[in-house]
């Protein structure tokens, strides 16, 4: 299985949910460590993840069970902490990537076999 998808989110949209619908999209330490443009990096990746393994023609958006990690000088990654993706990402490889420019965040995620 090869499948690429590719999302844009805006900042705006990010400023405009609450406390509440943030928790409902990222993990603690995404809202702890981010600020506005971050986290509209990191949706866009979650929802270019989501469409790679055809969650969002289910319905099954578990957002928070799914955590964008960059550390310092490498490149994003994904965590994942649902047991249902997990098992769809069995023998799976992802590749993410992840660019800002403006108001506007784009990510773009590959899932392919291992």
């Amino acid at each position: 299985m090869k499948r690429l998808s590719l999302e844009v989110q805006t900042i705006s949209e990010i400023v405009k949910l609450s406390d509440f619908q943030k928790s409902k999209f990222f993990t603690f330490f995404e809202i702890a460590d981010s600020n506005n443009i971050s986290l509209a990096g990191k949706l866009a990746a979650k929802k270019a993840f989501l469409k790679c393994l055809e969650c969002d023609k289910s319905g099954y958006l578990p957002y928070d069970k799914i955590e964008v990690k960059r550390p310092v000088g490498k490149r994003p990654s994904i965590e994942v902490s649902d047991s249902l993706l997990l098992e769809k990402l069995s023998n799976q490889k992802i590749s993410l990537s992840i660019s800002h420019i403006k108001d506007i965040a784009i990510a773009v995620c590959i899932v392919y076999n291992k």
